[in-house]
Protein backbone atom coordinates (compact mmCIF):
# COMPACT_ATOMS: atom_id res chain seq x y z
CA UNK A 1 0.00 0.00 0.00
CA UNK A 2 3.12 2.21 -0.46
CA UNK A 3 1.24 4.13 -3.62
CA UNK A 4 -1.53 4.81 -1.27
CA UNK A 5 0.98 6.54 1.35
CA UNK A 6 2.30 8.48 -1.28
CA UNK A 7 -1.11 9.72 -2.44
CA UNK A 8 -2.10 11.01 0.63
CA UNK A 9 0.92 12.84 1.27
CA UNK A 10 0.59 14.86 -1.73
CA UNK A 11 -2.88 14.90 -0.96
CA UNK A 12 -4.84 13.40 -3.96
CA UNK A 13 -7.67 13.25 -2.18
CA UNK A 14 -8.58 16.66 -2.44
CA UNK A 15 -8.56 16.91 -5.93
CA UNK A 16 -9.23 13.11 -6.81
CA UNK A 17 -12.46 11.86 -6.12
CA UNK A 18 -12.15 7.97 -7.14
CA UNK A 19 -8.91 7.73 -5.06
CA UNK A 20 -10.80 9.57 -1.96
CA UNK A 21 -13.54 7.20 -2.15
CA UNK A 22 -11.16 4.33 -2.27
CA UNK A 23 -9.73 5.77 1.17
CA UNK A 24 -12.96 6.28 2.58
CA UNK A 25 -13.74 2.59 1.49
CA UNK A 26 -10.54 1.46 3.13
CA UNK A 27 -11.44 3.13 6.36
CA UNK A 28 -15.22 1.21 6.27
CA UNK A 29 -13.41 -2.47 5.99
CA UNK A 30 -10.85 -1.41 8.71
CA UNK A 31 -13.60 -0.88 11.04
CA UNK A 32 -15.17 -3.71 10.46
CA UNK A 33 -12.18 -5.75 12.12
CA UNK A 34 -12.33 -3.26 14.82
CA UNK A 35 -13.53 -3.13 18.79
CA UNK A 36 -13.06 0.45 19.30
CA UNK A 37 -16.30 2.21 20.22
CA UNK A 38 -15.22 5.01 17.81
CA UNK A 39 -15.85 2.73 14.35
CA UNK A 40 -19.43 2.52 15.60
CA UNK A 41 -22.26 4.06 15.17
CA UNK A 42 -23.96 6.69 18.12
CA UNK A 43 -26.62 4.85 19.89
CA UNK A 44 -29.65 6.23 19.28
CA UNK A 45 -31.15 6.55 22.80
CA UNK A 46 -28.94 7.32 26.18
CA UNK A 47 -27.94 4.46 27.68
CA UNK A 48 -27.86 2.31 25.49
CA UNK A 49 -24.36 0.58 24.08
CA UNK A 50 -23.29 0.93 20.19
CA UNK A 51 -24.08 -1.81 17.52
CA UNK A 52 -21.13 -3.49 16.63
CA UNK A 53 -23.13 -4.07 13.15
CA UNK A 54 -22.75 -0.51 12.66
CA UNK A 55 -19.08 -0.56 12.60
CA UNK A 56 -17.88 0.97 9.38
CA UNK A 57 -21.28 2.72 7.84
CA UNK A 58 -20.11 6.10 8.97
CA UNK A 59 -17.50 6.03 5.95
CA UNK A 60 -19.35 3.23 3.91
CA UNK A 61 -22.18 6.31 4.26
CA UNK A 62 -19.76 8.75 2.49
CA UNK A 63 -19.72 7.29 -0.84
CA UNK A 64 -21.96 7.70 -3.58
CA UNK A 65 -21.80 4.29 -5.55
CA UNK A 66 -22.82 5.58 -8.71
CA UNK A 67 -20.27 7.33 -10.89
CA UNK A 68 -20.94 10.80 -11.20
CA UNK A 69 -19.70 11.05 -14.93
CA UNK A 70 -20.76 7.60 -16.80
CA UNK A 71 -18.94 7.87 -20.02
CA UNK A 72 -15.62 8.93 -17.84
CA UNK A 73 -13.17 6.26 -18.72
CA UNK A 74 -12.32 4.16 -15.71
CA UNK A 75 -9.37 4.34 -13.37
CA UNK A 76 -7.39 1.91 -11.03
CA UNK A 77 -9.06 3.66 -8.09
CA UNK A 78 -12.44 3.11 -9.79
CA UNK A 79 -11.45 -0.69 -9.50
CA UNK A 80 -10.64 -0.65 -6.16
CA UNK A 81 -13.74 1.28 -4.98
CA UNK A 82 -15.79 -1.78 -6.64
CA UNK A 83 -13.78 -4.45 -4.84
CA UNK A 84 -13.67 -2.39 -1.64
CA UNK A 85 -17.79 -2.04 -1.92
CA UNK A 86 -18.09 -5.67 -2.52
CA UNK A 87 -16.29 -6.62 0.48
CA UNK A 88 -17.78 -4.15 3.03
CA UNK A 89 -21.24 -5.35 1.55
CA UNK A 90 -20.32 -9.43 2.32
CA UNK A 91 -20.59 -9.11 5.81
CA UNK A 92 -23.47 -6.66 5.90
CA UNK A 93 -27.44 -6.76 6.03
CA UNK A 94 -27.31 -6.84 2.36
CA UNK A 95 -24.93 -9.18 1.24
CA UNK A 96 -26.86 -9.74 -2.02
CA UNK A 97 -26.01 -7.02 -3.19
CA UNK A 98 -22.14 -7.97 -3.66
CA UNK A 99 -23.50 -9.75 -6.69
CA UNK A 100 -24.22 -6.17 -8.44
CA UNK A 101 -21.64 -4.74 -7.40
CA UNK A 102 -18.85 -7.27 -8.46
CA UNK A 103 -20.51 -7.28 -11.71
CA UNK A 104 -20.40 -3.49 -12.43
CA UNK A 105 -16.19 -4.08 -10.85
CA UNK A 106 -15.75 -6.70 -13.94
CA UNK A 107 -17.37 -4.71 -16.46
CA UNK A 108 -15.14 -1.38 -15.39
CA UNK A 109 -12.29 -4.00 -15.37
CA UNK A 110 -13.13 -4.80 -19.06
CA UNK A 111 -13.92 -1.43 -20.15
CA UNK A 112 -10.48 -0.56 -19.08
CA UNK A 113 -8.81 -3.54 -21.04
CA UNK A 114 -7.49 -4.78 -17.53
CA UNK A 115 -8.03 -8.68 -18.78
CA UNK A 116 -6.14 -7.77 -22.14
CA UNK A 117 -2.23 -8.97 -21.71
CA UNK A 118 0.02 -5.89 -21.86
CA UNK A 119 3.31 -5.11 -23.55
CA UNK A 120 6.50 -4.90 -21.50
CA UNK A 121 7.87 -2.03 -23.53
CA UNK A 122 9.01 0.97 -21.13
CA UNK A 123 9.20 1.78 -17.35
CA UNK A 124 6.93 -0.24 -15.91
CA UNK A 125 5.17 1.02 -13.07
CA UNK A 126 3.61 0.39 -9.39
CA UNK A 127 0.40 1.51 -11.46
CA UNK A 128 1.00 -1.13 -14.18
CA UNK A 129 1.78 -3.93 -11.57
CA UNK A 130 -1.78 -2.86 -9.84
CA UNK A 131 -3.71 -3.17 -13.42
CA UNK A 132 -1.76 -6.24 -14.19
CA UNK A 133 -2.79 -7.24 -10.96
CA UNK A 134 -6.41 -6.93 -11.31
CA UNK A 135 -7.08 -9.68 -13.29
CA UNK A 136 -5.23 -13.01 -12.81
CA UNK A 137 -5.29 -16.62 -14.93
CA UNK A 138 -7.44 -18.68 -12.65
CA UNK A 139 -6.66 -22.12 -14.36
CA UNK A 140 -9.94 -24.20 -15.76
CA UNK A 141 -12.82 -25.09 -13.58
CA UNK A 142 -13.25 -28.59 -15.76
CA UNK A 143 -16.95 -27.61 -16.32
CA UNK A 144 -18.76 -24.87 -16.42
CA UNK A 145 -19.99 -22.77 -13.93
CA UNK A 146 -23.68 -22.59 -13.55
CA UNK A 147 -23.71 -22.89 -9.09
CA UNK A 148 -20.46 -21.86 -7.07
CA UNK A 149 -19.84 -21.72 -3.61
CA UNK A 150 -16.53 -21.01 -1.19
CA UNK A 151 -16.21 -24.28 0.51
CA UNK A 152 -13.68 -23.04 3.12
CA UNK A 153 -10.30 -21.45 2.93
CA UNK A 154 -8.79 -24.09 0.39
CA UNK A 155 -11.85 -25.24 -1.95
CA UNK A 156 -14.31 -23.86 -4.30
CA UNK A 157 -16.96 -25.73 -5.81
CA UNK A 158 -18.58 -26.08 -8.20
CA UNK A 159 -21.95 -27.34 -10.01
CA UNK A 160 -22.74 -27.47 -14.04
CA UNK A 161 -26.13 -28.76 -15.29
CA UNK A 162 -25.31 -32.73 -17.03
CA UNK A 163 -24.11 -31.79 -20.43
CA UNK A 164 -21.48 -33.34 -22.57
CA UNK A 165 -18.61 -31.70 -21.08
CA UNK A 166 -15.24 -33.32 -21.97
CA UNK A 167 -14.19 -33.96 -18.89
CA UNK A 168 -14.94 -37.27 -17.60
CA UNK A 169 -15.61 -38.59 -14.27
CA UNK A 170 -17.10 -42.50 -13.11
CA UNK A 171 -17.61 -43.31 -17.40
CA UNK A 172 -19.76 -40.42 -17.95
CA UNK A 173 -19.58 -35.93 -18.77
CA UNK A 174 -18.44 -34.24 -15.87
CA UNK A 175 -20.71 -31.57 -14.49
CA UNK A 176 -19.08 -31.01 -11.45
CA UNK A 177 -15.59 -30.62 -9.60
CA UNK A 178 -13.34 -28.63 -6.91
CA UNK A 179 -11.30 -25.62 -7.31
CA UNK A 180 -7.98 -25.80 -5.71
CA UNK A 181 -7.80 -21.92 -4.35
CA UNK A 182 -3.79 -21.84 -3.61
CA UNK A 183 -2.86 -24.19 -7.18
CA UNK A 184 -5.63 -23.25 -9.38
CA UNK A 185 -6.33 -26.68 -10.18
CA UNK A 186 -9.23 -28.55 -10.30
CA UNK A 187 -10.17 -32.14 -10.00
CA UNK A 188 -13.50 -33.65 -11.68
CA UNK A 189 -16.52 -34.79 -8.94
CA UNK A 190 -19.08 -37.59 -9.60
CA UNK A 191 -22.67 -35.81 -9.45
CA UNK A 192 -25.36 -38.46 -9.91
CA UNK A 193 -28.62 -35.96 -10.89
CA UNK A 194 -29.04 -32.94 -13.11
CA UNK A 195 -27.92 -30.19 -11.25
CA UNK A 196 -29.63 -27.93 -13.47
CA UNK A 197 -31.79 -24.60 -11.93
CA UNK A 198 -31.03 -26.34 -8.37
CA UNK A 199 -31.01 -24.32 -5.11
CA UNK A 200 -28.38 -24.68 -2.65
CA UNK A 201 -27.60 -23.19 1.37
CA UNK A 202 -25.11 -24.27 3.48
CA UNK A 203 -25.21 -26.32 6.78
CA UNK A 204 -24.55 -25.08 9.98
CA UNK A 205 -21.73 -27.70 10.42
CA UNK A 206 -20.19 -26.04 7.51
CA UNK A 207 -21.87 -28.63 4.59
CA UNK A 208 -23.38 -27.14 1.38
CA UNK A 209 -27.04 -28.91 0.18
CA UNK A 210 -28.01 -28.74 -3.03
CA UNK A 211 -31.72 -29.59 -3.36
CA UNK A 212 -33.99 -29.84 -6.95
CA UNK A 213 -33.31 -29.43 -10.46
CA UNK A 214 -34.01 -30.63 -14.02
CA UNK A 215 -34.88 -34.32 -14.96
CA UNK A 216 -32.73 -36.81 -16.60
CA UNK A 217 -31.74 -35.34 -20.05
CA UNK A 218 -28.78 -36.67 -23.26
CA UNK A 219 -28.00 -34.54 -25.96
CA UNK A 220 -29.80 -31.28 -27.35
CA UNK A 221 -31.55 -31.73 -24.08
CA UNK A 222 -33.67 -34.49 -25.23
CA UNK A 223 -34.74 -37.35 -23.25
CA UNK A 224 -33.20 -40.58 -24.61
CA UNK A 225 -33.34 -43.12 -22.32
CA UNK A 226 -35.48 -43.83 -19.56
CA UNK A 227 -38.73 -41.18 -18.93
CA UNK A 228 -41.01 -41.42 -15.21
CA UNK A 229 -44.69 -41.77 -15.24
CA UNK A 230 -44.71 -37.94 -15.78
CA UNK A 231 -42.35 -37.87 -18.76
CA UNK A 232 -39.76 -36.57 -16.98
CA UNK A 233 -36.36 -38.08 -17.88
CA UNK A 234 -35.37 -40.67 -14.84
CA UNK A 235 -32.00 -41.90 -16.97
CA UNK A 236 -29.82 -41.08 -19.97
CA UNK A 237 -27.53 -43.41 -21.16
CA UNK A 238 -25.39 -41.18 -22.68
CA UNK A 239 -24.82 -38.05 -19.76
CA UNK A 240 -25.36 -40.98 -17.42
CA UNK A 241 -27.34 -38.61 -15.11
CA UNK A 242 -30.91 -39.09 -13.12
CA UNK A 243 -33.55 -37.09 -12.46
CA UNK A 244 -32.70 -34.66 -9.62
CA UNK A 245 -36.29 -33.18 -9.59
CA UNK A 246 -36.34 -34.61 -5.95
CA UNK A 247 -32.78 -34.91 -5.15
CA UNK A 248 -30.80 -33.77 -1.79
CA UNK A 249 -27.32 -33.70 -2.63
CA UNK A 250 -24.72 -32.99 0.58
CA UNK A 251 -20.75 -32.32 0.14
CA UNK A 252 -18.75 -31.80 3.56
CA UNK A 253 -16.26 -29.89 2.02
CA UNK A 254 -12.17 -31.19 2.75
CA UNK A 255 -9.44 -29.43 2.83
CA UNK A 256 -6.04 -30.69 1.07
CA UNK A 257 -5.02 -32.67 4.08
CA UNK A 258 -7.86 -34.87 3.94
CA UNK A 259 -8.21 -37.97 1.89
CA UNK A 260 -10.53 -36.55 -1.28
CA UNK A 261 -10.97 -40.26 -2.73
CA UNK A 262 -12.88 -40.93 0.32
CA UNK A 263 -16.65 -40.89 0.31
CA UNK A 264 -16.31 -38.12 3.51
CA UNK A 265 -14.81 -35.98 0.96
CA UNK A 266 -17.13 -36.43 -2.21
CA UNK A 267 -20.74 -35.77 -3.43
CA UNK A 268 -23.72 -37.28 -1.23
CA UNK A 269 -26.01 -37.72 -4.31
CA UNK A 270 -28.64 -40.81 -3.73
CA UNK A 271 -31.92 -39.91 -4.29
CA UNK A 272 -33.26 -43.47 -3.84
CA UNK A 273 -31.73 -43.02 -0.28
CA UNK A 274 -32.52 -39.28 0.34
CA UNK A 275 -34.64 -36.69 -1.76
CA UNK A 276 -37.24 -34.14 -1.09
CA UNK A 277 -41.03 -34.84 -0.59
CA UNK A 278 -41.99 -32.80 -3.66
CA UNK A 279 -40.41 -32.17 -7.30
CA UNK A 280 -38.44 -28.50 -7.47
CA UNK A 281 -37.31 -26.71 -10.02
CA UNK A 282 -36.24 -22.80 -9.70
CA UNK A 283 -36.98 -23.49 -6.12
CA UNK A 284 -35.32 -21.79 -2.67
CA UNK A 285 -33.41 -22.86 0.14
CA UNK A 286 -32.85 -20.61 3.58
CA UNK A 287 -31.36 -21.42 6.19
CA UNK A 288 -33.55 -20.97 9.57
CA UNK A 289 -32.70 -20.05 13.34
CA UNK A 290 -32.66 -23.69 14.03
CA UNK A 291 -30.19 -24.99 11.86
CA UNK A 292 -32.89 -26.55 9.35
CA UNK A 293 -33.27 -25.44 5.59
CA UNK A 294 -36.78 -24.38 4.18
CA UNK A 295 -37.30 -25.56 0.93
CA UNK A 296 -39.29 -23.38 -0.97
CA UNK A 297 -42.04 -23.34 -4.29
CA UNK A 298 -40.43 -24.63 -7.36
CA UNK A 299 -41.60 -25.78 -11.00
CA UNK A 300 -42.86 -29.37 -11.92
CA UNK A 301 -42.62 -29.76 -15.53
CA UNK A 302 -43.42 -26.80 -16.71
CA UNK A 303 -40.51 -24.40 -18.19
CA UNK A 304 -39.89 -20.33 -17.61
CA UNK A 305 -43.52 -19.59 -16.53
CA UNK A 306 -45.02 -22.44 -14.24
CA UNK A 307 -48.68 -22.70 -15.34
CA UNK A 308 -49.98 -25.30 -17.25
CA UNK A 309 -53.49 -25.06 -19.94
CA UNK A 310 -55.94 -25.89 -19.07
CA UNK A 311 -55.48 -24.67 -15.68
CA UNK A 312 -58.06 -26.76 -14.03
CA UNK A 313 -56.44 -26.46 -10.43
CA UNK A 314 -55.55 -22.57 -10.24
CA UNK A 315 -53.42 -23.16 -6.40
CA UNK A 316 -50.88 -25.53 -8.52
CA UNK A 317 -51.21 -24.31 -11.82
CA UNK A 318 -52.96 -27.17 -13.63
CA UNK A 319 -49.79 -29.14 -11.93
CA UNK A 320 -46.84 -27.11 -13.03
CA UNK A 321 -46.34 -25.18 -9.90
CA UNK A 322 -45.38 -26.48 -6.32
CA UNK A 323 -46.67 -23.57 -4.28
CA UNK A 324 -45.21 -25.23 -1.19
CA UNK A 325 -42.73 -24.89 1.17
CA UNK A 326 -40.40 -28.47 2.74
CA UNK A 327 -37.92 -28.36 5.36
CA UNK A 328 -34.62 -30.39 5.78
CA UNK A 329 -34.29 -32.32 7.48
CA UNK A 330 -38.03 -33.26 8.04
CA UNK A 331 -38.15 -34.53 11.18
CA UNK A 332 -41.51 -35.92 10.73
CA UNK A 333 -42.59 -32.36 9.13
CA UNK A 334 -44.70 -32.76 6.00
CA UNK A 335 -45.48 -29.99 3.14
CA UNK A 336 -47.21 -26.95 3.59
CA UNK A 337 -48.82 -24.65 1.34
CA UNK A 338 -47.60 -20.62 0.95
CA UNK A 339 -49.90 -18.63 0.34
CA UNK A 340 -47.52 -15.98 -1.10
CA UNK A 341 -46.49 -18.15 -4.10
CA UNK A 342 -50.33 -19.27 -4.65
CA UNK A 343 -50.68 -15.43 -5.04
CA UNK A 344 -47.57 -14.66 -7.22
CA UNK A 345 -48.27 -17.82 -9.10
CA UNK A 346 -46.90 -17.93 -12.74
CA UNK A 347 -44.13 -16.14 -11.81
CA UNK A 348 -42.04 -16.55 -9.03
CA UNK A 349 -39.57 -18.91 -9.78
CA UNK A 350 -36.67 -18.45 -7.09
CA UNK A 351 -38.39 -16.46 -4.74
CA UNK A 352 -36.22 -13.84 -2.42
CA UNK A 353 -35.80 -14.88 1.00
CA UNK A 354 -33.84 -13.51 4.34
CA UNK A 355 -33.29 -14.66 7.02
CA UNK A 356 -34.01 -11.76 10.24
CA UNK A 357 -32.30 -11.13 13.25
CA UNK A 358 -36.10 -12.21 14.97
CA UNK A 359 -35.74 -15.38 13.58
CA UNK A 360 -38.83 -14.34 11.15
CA UNK A 361 -38.16 -14.89 7.70
CA UNK A 362 -38.57 -12.36 4.95
CA UNK A 363 -40.28 -13.67 1.24
CA UNK A 364 -40.57 -11.88 -2.05
CA UNK A 365 -41.80 -13.63 -5.09
CA UNK A 366 -43.20 -11.01 -8.26
CA UNK A 367 -44.43 -8.24 -6.28
CA UNK A 368 -45.65 -9.58 -3.06
CA UNK A 369 -43.67 -9.57 0.12
CA UNK A 370 -44.23 -11.51 3.60
CA UNK A 371 -42.56 -11.86 6.58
Amino acid sequence: MAYAHRDVSSGLHHTNSAFAGTLILLCAVAARYSNDLRVMDDPKEPGEEPDPHSSGWKWFSQVPLVRATPLAPPCLYELQFFALVGHFLQASSVPQACWMIVGIGICVAQDAGAHRRKSRRGVHTVEDELWNCSFADGGNTLVSVMMMFLGNEQKVYVLDKAEGNAAQVAGHPAWGSVWDIASHQATVMDVRTNVFCASGMHLPNGSYVTSGRNGAIGRGRVIWSQRNPSGNGAWDSEYGDFDGSKAIRILNPCTPFDNFASTNCQWFDQFDVLSMQKHRWYSTAEALADGSLVLIGGFVNSDHINRNYPNDYPQFEGGAAENTYELYPANGRGVEALNLLIRTSGLNAYAHSFLLNSGKMLAQANVSTMI
